[in-house]
């Protein structure tokens, strides 16, 4: 297979899979910012929502809302941008006042239902949709990254919470060619090709140090005490807080029994999870197993074939570990030093951001789990991964 032919190949392959050549895991158009006019009182209340939360009458608008049928919702784009409208008003309802909700009305519950079932995914609001169907760039001509993307819909509102889902959006962004590199890894393992497979391990590297060195960069715009006051809570699903326990109940729905699902974390991106494929990470521990496995009910469907695809093979750890290149073996072992390291600092920005802003100091994360146990396994996993 010659150089062309192995492009056609890989392109094919991310294509298979909705996975962009240009923008990975994020929509190669940009988010829809509009639904059409049949929806207007969806747009209308979603503009709302940071006015209404601090004059604490959410909930009095959602519950006057009709019911709309969602049938003529036929492209992605439009799909997606209800998902992400109907979870922001779900999620402002059960959160925006005091005490949360436990139920929630069927205009907002009969909908969420319905999309997220053809979306294939939890109505609860996750990963994908509050960071990577939620931006828009001032310029298109230039790339999506900090300076030239902004949110499209939010919660209380503020330079905080912009920031922190924008982070995100950029490192889904230079995230983006590691899942190219991805695949020409597995190819060049295929033909046995120890020089091109260096290279892919170099550029994957690159990749990740461009991510640490966005994730760096959260506290320029968003306040540890920022982001745990005014954003974190809206975020929760309904596993994460003692309140919810039991669940919420989506009126009308699911014979009217209480649902359990995980909010929103950054464990259901489905980047990382690549990176673990290609690099042969295994999360085995207690801590890390079943919730990861979990997280992927909350990626789009396609996304979540596509890591299963690189977990499928060729092994690329194992082909290294047998190799006796050892400039090979060096670039797999930086590559997955890169990564520990990325895990690292996610580790004291969680530490500094929501640690150290509760008064317990045993918070659980937004999607539900014990944050520091798993966190910390997760990045000792990611440095097992190293070959002799």
């Amino acid at each position: 297979m010659d150089a062309m032919d192995e492009h056609k190949a890989v392109y094919e392959r991310l294509r298979k899979f909705d996975v962009s050549p240009i923008s990975g895991f994020l929509p190669e158009v940009e988010p829809l910012k509009c639904l059409p006019d049949g929806f207007l009182v969806w747009e209308e209340l979603i503009q709302s929502i940071p006015s209404r939360l601090h004059a604490q009458n959410i909930r009095t608008a959602v519950e006057s809302m009709p019911v709309l049928d969602i049938t003529s919702l036929t492209t992605s784009r439009e799909q997606n941008r209800a998902l992400l409208v109907l979870s922001i008003i779900g999620h402002a309802y059960v959160w925006g006042e005091t005490p949360p909700a436990t139920t929630i009305p069927q205009c907002v519950a009969k909908p969420w239902v319905k999309i997220s079932a053809i979306l294939e995914r939890p109505p609860i609001l996750a990963y994908d949709s509050i960071c990577s169907q939620n931006w828009a760039r001032f310029d298109r001509n230039k790339p999506v990254e900090l300076g030239n993307i902004y949110v499209l819909n939010n919660f209380y509102g503020g330079i905080d919470e912009a920031w922190f889902y924008l982070v995100s959006v950029d490192i889904e962004a230079r995230g983006a060619p590691a899942l190219y590199s991805i695949c020409c890894a597995q190819e060049n393992v295929k033909r046995k090709n120890v020089i091109g497979l260096i290279t892919d391990m170099r550029d994957i590297r690159r990749v990740i140090l461009d991510m640490t060195t966005t994730l760096s960069r959260m506290s320029e715009h968003c306040s540890p005490w920022g982001f745990y006051h005014r954003v974190r809570k809206f975020l929760a699903g309904w596993t994460s807080h003692n309140l919810h326990n039991s669940g919420v109940v989506y009126e009308n729905q699911f014979d009217n029994e209480p649902q359990k699902f995980h909010g929103g974390s950054a464990a259901q991106s489905s980047l990382l999870p690549s990176l673990d494929a290609v690099l042969g990470v295994s999360h085995h521990s207690k801590q890390s197993n079943g919730y990861l496995k979990e997280m992927r009910r909350y990626m789009p469907v396609a996304f979540r074939g596509f890591i299963e695809s690189v977990e499928n093979g060729p092994n690329v750890r194992d082909f290294v570990d047998q190799s006796s290149s050892q400039p090979l073996k060096e670039m797999f072992n930086k590559c997955a030093i890169a990564l520990k390291e990325f895990r690292d600092l996610h580790i004291r920005i969680v530490c500094q951001y929501i640690i150290n802003q509760s008064s317990s100091g045993r918070e659980k994360g937004t999607g539900g789990t014990s944050i520091l146990p798993f966190l910390k396994a997760s990045r000792d996993e990611t440095s097992s991964a190293r070959v002799p």
